[in-house]
């Protein structure tokens, strides 16, 4: 398939530049770091570029775009506003998703399981109750009402916490703890906060497979099988690369007095796995990661 993937140089989107790459014909889009994009069809283009949009779509002439261009993190959320994030974050998604009805072409819209309302115990399905904490997830749900008015075809993917390393210049909370731990110096970490936590490497096959299924008009949950704190997460990590789970330190969200932190928002991923897309374990998970770093992608 042709496939128009926005956000190219992002921590997730160059992780989808690999795996999509490797079965279809890819045109990657970057705007200020052109990260790996530099090593596929790739164009530079503001996401708010209407013209620059309508022109890409007009020559590549995509059958599936992947959405993941955003202001992605909620401090850069608020430190560009309101009317900035609105603006990348719910006007060119909307603009995105009138393209894929003009050129006939499915969406596919990365969200956040940020969305949910994570003071019910977690295992949160799709039609649990919504409670955006954060102007990022607020205008990730804003984009998802847009997306279903404009679109037919498309899939709203609600992805949780991504890990992995941060490939070129993108960098996570993941990669900067292990980073740490290298240098062998103790990491901090909530234990009392929960999400469904899935690698980036498993996060982009997952979106792969769900582009080469017969789905549209859906949302669907992606998260990883077990509910974790970033806490427990790290001791896997640290039972897989053989370091003493002495150098974690357990923090509470109380005690860091979060607000806009939700408790649990740990997802059901029935729908998932009914579509026979399955996530691998954590244990599973670090192992490919370490392998992955050591054979230098």
């Amino acid at each position: 398939m042709k496939i128009l993937i926005t956000g190219g140089s992002g921590l997730f989107g160059q992780y989808l530049n690999i795996e999509l790459s490797r079965r279809h014909d890819i045109l990657t889009l970057y705007n200020n770091n052109i990260g790996n994009c530099s090593q596929y069809n790739s164009n530079r283009i503001s996401i708010t570029d209407k013209s620059g949009l309508l022109n890409i779509f007009k020559e590549f002439r995509p059958e599936v775009i992947v959405h993941t261009a955003a202001i992605s993190k909620p401090d850069l959320c608020e430190k560009a506003g309101s009317q900035k994030t609105y603006e990348v974050n719910v006007e060119a998604a909307e603009y995105i998703a009138n393209l894929s009805n003009e050129f006939n072409a499915r969406m596919v819209f990365t969200s956040t399981d940020l969305v949910y309302d994570g003071n019910y115990g977690g295992n949160l399905s799709e039609d649990a109750k919504i409670n955006p904490l954060t102007l990022y997830a607020e205008t990730k749900i804003k984009a998802e009402e847009k997306i279903k008015a404009a679109a037919d075809n498309y899939i709203i993917v609600r992805i949780a916490l991504m890990y992995g390393y941060g490939l070129n210049i993108a960098t996570c909370h993941f990669h900067e703890c292990v980073n740490k731990l290298k240098e062998n110096k103790k990491i901090t970490l909530f234990g009392d906060q929960y999400r469904s936590a899935l690698s980036l490497i498993d996060s982009a096959r997952m979106v792969r497979e769900i582009i080469e299924k017969n789905i549209t008009g859906q949302i669907i949950n992606m998260g990883g099988n077990e509910k974790l704190s970033r806490y427990e997460l790290f001791e896997k990590y640290c039972s897989v690369a053989g370091i003493s789970r002495e150098m974690l330190v357990k923090n509470s969200v109380k005690d860091a007095a979060l607000a806009k932190s939700p408790i649990d928002v740990s997802m059901n991923i029935n729908k998932l796995k009914v579509l026979g897309i399955v996530p691998k374990s954590p244990i599973e998970s670090m192992k490919e990661i370490i392998e992955d770093y050591e054979t230098g992608r």
